[in-house]
């Protein structure tokens, strides 16, 4: 039996001098066990928790739909933009400043309606006050990569 268990310790530490299987397997646990921690020390285990299953999650569905792969050839496009000095970089930057005013626009609505209205209300008077700033950032985004490409 000990050969077995020895034989098995060896394969999988092996197994996990490999970079990509190693982040694979151990950053999750790395993640779990780092926000316990933080929440412990902090002395709300709850929140420790709940900041595990929120990260986890999200660090599982980047990971099932490859969504580090888009951001990092968003970044690839971005500094090439920037290197080249395209128009689509400025669009692409005043669209996020757009989407932020968005949601602060947002954010101020929300709070005017919560002392008077239901929380389903507050939400929507969010949407509808920051909708159009959305609206607007996705056109300018649009605008831009349609004369980056007539451009080029």
């Amino acid at each position: 039996q000990a050969a077995n268990i020895e034989s098995t310790y060896y394969t999988v530490l092996r197994a996990l001098k490999d970079p990509k299987l190693r982040a694979k397997t151990v950053l999750p646990f790395a993640i779990v066990l780092l926000i316990l921690g933080i929440g412990a020390a902090g002395g709300f285990f709850i929140w420790g928790v709940i900041g595990m299953t929120v990260v986890l999650g999200l660090y599982l569905i980047f990971w099932t739909f490859d969504f580090d792969e888009a951001i990092f050839d968003a970044l690839r496009s971005a500094s090439t933009d920037i290197r080249q000095g395209s128009i689509a970089f400025g669009f692409g930057l005043f669209s996020i400043a757009l989407v932020g005013v968005g949601f602060l626009s947002g954010y101020n609505a929300y709070l005017r309606a919560a002392p008077v209205a239901s929380p389903f209300v507050s939400v929507i008077h969010f949407f509808l006050d920051g909708l159009l700033w959305w609206i607007g950032g996705a056109i300018l985004w649009e605008c831009g990569r349609a004369l980056r490409r007539y451009l080029t």
